[in-house]
């Protein structure tokens, strides 16, 4: 009766490790199904792309929470606000790299650079051309119609000036660290694909189109952490 207890307890754990390696097969090819179409669609794809990315990390902050709220350690927590600094961080330096090759705001080198540009609809271009029109300046200015900044961190530099884009970057920073030492995975996912969407489009500081900048409101006003969120 044991053997055959151990028996059936062997193959349910079998089955359940193949029907996992199923769903990580299908998974991955549902990624890589994403990515060619973002590759080749159409032109306008930040939304595919955070959509994408929302999908994914709500599933894994529905695995780390399925048997409640899961703390995060002061290290992971930390890693999540690091995102914040070296999105900055991308966001500036990338398009020092671009060497114009052609007449069009787009026709920029190396090839590597291009791609990535293609893909993240010329927002690495028109940050090149911001830094050669506009001064930064320590309170900001208005800004014309061209080039349009829609990367978040370029567009607050140049219309807001260095001192407030350092203190939304704390701001958001403050907010990731706070919820993922709570366990509020759900709202860290939703805070991490605001700041990928940023990336792309400076329209993520709209509260109609981004409800998720509710989430910063504990960390703008200072609330008591507990009271951020209610779960």
């Amino acid at each position: 009766m044991r053997k055959r207890r151990k028996l059936v307890a062997k193959n349910k754990g079998y089955t359940a490790k193949r029907l996992l390696l199923l769903l990580l097969a299908l998974a991955l090819v549902a990624a890589a199904a994403v990515g060619v179409f973002l590759m080749v669609g159409p032109k306008s794809r930040s939304a595919a792309l955070c959509t994408f990315l929302l999908v994914l990390l709500l599933a894994l902050a529905k695995l780390r929470t399925r048997r409640g709220l899961h703390p995060g350690s002061r290290p992971l927590a930390a890693l999540c606000a690091a995102t914040v600094p070296v999105l900055a961080a991308v966001s500036y330096i990338l398009p020092l790299f671009v060497v114009k090759i052609g007449p069009w705001a787009n026709d920029i080198g190396p090839g590597w650079l291009k791609k990535l540009d293609d893909l993240l609809t010329c927002r690495i271009s028109l940050a090149w051309a911001a830094y050669r029109v506009f001064d930064i300046k320590i309170a900001g200015q208005m800004l014309p119609d061209w080039p349009a900044l829609d990367n978040i961190f370029v567009y607050l530099l140049y219309l807001t000036g260095p001192v407030m884009v350092v203190l939304v970057c704390a701001l958001m920073m403050t907010a990731l660290y706070g919820y993922a030492r709570r366990g509020q995975w759900q709202a860290v996912a939703c805070l991490l694909v605001m700041l990928a969407y940023g990336y792309m489009e400076s329209q993520v500081t709209h509260l109609t189109s981004d409800p998720a900048l509710l989430l910063l409101c504990g960390a703008v006003f200072a609330l008591p952490r507990e009271r951020w969120l209610d779960e």
